[in-house]
């Protein structure tokens, strides 16, 4: 991958809606339908838009970032259902099926590298390649502790009908929240939240499935994601921003282990270090998506 300023060349992304067979979901798209195939996915509570600043660095790719289900644009699950970790996964094996994909790379940021692994856990056949950035495997608990996280869980979903979704004047204040509310520049926060709010009695309100916030019923275990991390055959680029979620999470350096194929670089920034420093990141992934003609790294 060749990154000189003179080469970057800003390009407005299409829409796209990746209809499955039970929900439909949004995307933005950059590049030709004959170029090497990306399906993009982002942090929870963040959208497609979280990838507009390293689009223009994969030049040469079909860059696919899709809204994950309950977010940005995309559709949401049905009342009472929770968004459990393996429903993601679901829906992108649906999308990649949808854009008629057989064999693809998968671009993800904190929960989506954590589904990105798990996709390439479940179809090592179609999955050529990952490049993830500041995520690498789902929340886990310990197993005694299942039935109180369920409890809560299942309380919180049956209070949800009852509660006002959040009203914001401007899109302005709802950047503002949004850039206290996380590690996140006033200008990430523009971007995202752009797509991210509907018009609602005057002001604005977050198109956002509130269910996202409903902690889930179920976690997995350390060793159940061990088992996945250790099915997952293709190469593996890891950015491991230095101010990001993963620092020093005693987990990482089994999980790590778990993967023999991955690489990690470590890049200055925060957990949206690929929206503060994109050219930079976008260098630590050079060769994980290789244009035509181009050797893998």
């Amino acid at each position: 991958m060749r990154l000189t300023s003179k080469a970057i060349e800003v390009v407005a992304p299409g829409s796209l809606v990746l209809e499955t067979a039970y929900l439909d979901l949004s995307a933005l798209a950059w590049g030709a339908p004959d170029q090497t195939p990306v399906l993009a996915l982002h942090g929870w509570l963040d959208n497609a838009a979280s990838f507009v600043p390293l689009a223009p660095f994969f030049q040469g790719r079909r860059l696919i970032a899709m809204d994950l289900a309950g977010h940005g644009q995309s559709a949401h699950r049905p009342p009472g259902t929770h968004y459990h970790f393996l429903d993601h996964v679901q829906d992108v094996v649906a999308a990649a099926n949808a854009l008629g994909w057989g064999r693809f790379h998968i671009l993800g940021h904190s929960l989506g590298a954590s589904v990105a692994l798990f996709v390439a856990a479940l179809i090592p056949d179609r999955v050529l390649s990952l490049g993830l950035i500041d995520g690498y495997g789902p929340l886990t608990a310990k197993p005694e502790d299942g039935p109180a996280q369920a409890a809560e869980s299942v309380t919180r979903m049956l209070a949800l009908p009852g509660r006002v979704s959040h009203q914001y004047p401007d899109i302005e204040t709802a950047a503002l929240a949004r850039s206290r509310a996380g590690d996140l520049r006033l200008e990430d926060a523009r971007l995202l939240v752009a797509r991210s709010l509907r018009p609602n009695r005057g002001g604005f309100a977050w198109r956002s499935d509130p269910k996202l916030r409903v902690r889930s019923p179920f976690y997995f275990s350390e060793d159940q994601v061990a088992a996945y991390l250790a099915r997952v055959l293709c190469p593996v680029q890891l950015v491991l921003a230095r101010r990001g979620y993963l620092v020093d999470r005693p987990q990482m350096a089994a999980r790590c282990a778990c993967t023999p194929s991955l690489q990690i670089h470590h890049v200055d920034g925060g957990h949206h270090v690929h929206m503060e420093r994109p050219e930079a990141v976008a260098r630590a992934l050079a060769g994980s998506f290789p244009v035509c003609g181009e050797r893998p790294a």
